[in-house]
């Protein structure tokens, strides 16, 4: 199932990121300006009925979506308010970085949320697997980010040249 989760979810990145940067031709056969705002929507139009039939099922039959926002409270709204902004900072990361770099970002933001709820009390301290998850975050991002290192020249290449 955890294979079949993360194989899902990459390929959504990937198909998602193709979509952010594949621009369609226009009418003059050049390459129309897709804009963030137009693909977000485009993305997620989906969801507006699906979420609606659930709150349908969800509520009584008497008085279908009479309080649809019962239960909300500020904790509830920021939530919202954050996910919404981190859903548009994703789309800007992968717009202009890559699938690769959304990836070490979600790490980071899994890692200094471990780091930090402990300071606001708001989870345990870190244990070991945090700490050795934290350091590979830290080295995958160094590795991918060095420059490679210039092809070596074997003794059989520097005769031939």
């Amino acid at each position: 199932a955890v294979l079949v989760a993360a194989s899902s979810s990459a390929f959504a990145s990937v198909y998602f990121e193709r979509i952010l940067k594949d621009r369609p031709r226009d009418a003059d056969g050049g390459r129309a300006e897709n804009s963030l705002w137009r693909r977000n929507i485009e993305l997620s139009t989906w969801t507006v009925p699906m979420n609606g039939l659930l709150a349908l099922l969800q509520s009584s039959p008497s008085t279908p979506l009479s309080d649809p926002l019962r239960g909300f409270e500020r904790s509830t709204w920021a939530l919202i308010a954050v996910n919404g902004f981190g859903g548009l900072l994703v789309a800007v990361v992968i717009k202009y970085a890559d699938n690769i770099w959304k990836g070490f970002a979600t790490a980071g933001a899994i890692l200094l949320t471990g780091l930090l709820a402990p300071l606001l009390e708001l989870g345990p301290p870190p244990n070991a697997l945090l700490l050795l998850g934290a350091a590979l975050v830290v080295a995958s991002v160094l590795l991918y980010a060095a420059t490679p290192p210039p092809p070596h020249r074997t003794a059989a290449r520097a005769v031939l040249l």
